[in-house]
């Protein structure tokens, strides 16, 4: 079943990020490769696995935006959050990712012709978990 994403939030320790617009996430396996002498093919063994995840938003000079953003970029003690990439939040069930990271960086668009936006680059501090909202 197929999934209209105009129903997708990204939140932070429970808190929605407003004005969101957009959410990545790129989950990898770090692959070795493990050449064998002989052997004419290459192979690969598992590896350390590692997600981040990207969210544009309409940028946002309110108080609640700015504050969330400082907390995490600049606070005195900088501390990883979890992170919860919500699929579908007008389902009864609503699949979502969730996973603790850091904020790491807040990059902030201001195109003469078009709206201001800022993208939050989130950076894994462990395991990302998959729930089918059921």
């Amino acid at each position: 079943m197929a999934i209209h994403g105009k129903n997708a939030r990204v939140q932070k320790g429970g808190t929605t990020i407003a004005q969101t617009t957009n959410w990545t996430i790129n989950s990898r396996n770090n692959l070795r490769e493990t050449p064998r002498h002989g052997d004419s093919w290459m192979y690969r063994l598992s590896g350390i696995r590692d997600w981040s995840a990207t969210a544009e938003i309409l940028f946002d000079t309110t108080a609640a935006q700015q504050t969330l953003t400082q907390a995490l970029l600049f606070g005195t003690t900088p501390a990883t959050a979890t992170f919860k990439f919500q699929l579908d939040t007008a389902a009864a069930a609503s699949p979502y990712y969730e996973g603790a990271g850091w904020l790491e960086a807040v990059d902030v668009a201001a195109p003469a012709e078009d709206n201001e936006t800022g993208t939050y680059n989130i950076v894994a501090n462990g395991t990302l978990t998959f729930n089918d909202g059921v």
